[in-house]
């Protein structure tokens, strides 16, 4: 299982370099030219950055998962975790997002500008992020032992 693991995480690595080339290409190729570096417009540069770009919208045209999303999917899910459903971005960066919201209303409900009425909604929006981030990770275990039941 742990060979399954470590591969998963070699492809999420991958995965998040290519998400910072296409990224982070357009950055330095906009910085690149307005400091004159001659290297943002080297043509192999310029062609497997446009051509990152062309199947990332390829596939959202066509509204397919990434095959390296598929591949580290499967591989967490051979080693004994439950593999995700959705994209790339949406797996990692959702939860990243529901973590910042809870410390921000945390902070927003201990503040001393938040009256008492105010501190029942901020208490309301954490249970209904937390009501559906807990739904979520039901509805991931469900599949997977699902799934596990199927194969036996």
């Amino acid at each position: 299982m742990l060979p399954y693991r470590l591969l998963a995480d070699a492809v999420l690595l991958l995965h998040a370099g290519v998400v910072a080339f296409v990224i982070g290409g357009l950055l330095l190729v906009v910085a690149g030219n307005a400091l004159r570096w001659r290297w943002v417009n080297n043509g192999w540069f310029r062609l497997a950055h446009v051509a990152a770009i062309g199947v990332v919208v390829v596939q959202a045209w066509l509204g397919k998962v990434c095959p390296l999303t598929t591949l580290e999917s499967w591989l967490r899910a051979k080693a004994g975790f439950a593999p995700y459903r959705q994209s790339f971005i949406e797996h990692r960066f959702v939860r990243l997002q529901h973590r910042h919201a809870h410390r921000l209303l945390r902070r927003l409900d201990r503040s001393p500008e938040c009256r008492a009425g105010e501190q029942d909604r901020v208490r309301a929006a954490a249970l209904a992020i937390a009501c559906e981030r807990d739904k979520a990770v039901d509805d991931r275990r469900r599949d997977t032992a699902g799934r596990r039941e199927v194969g036996r």
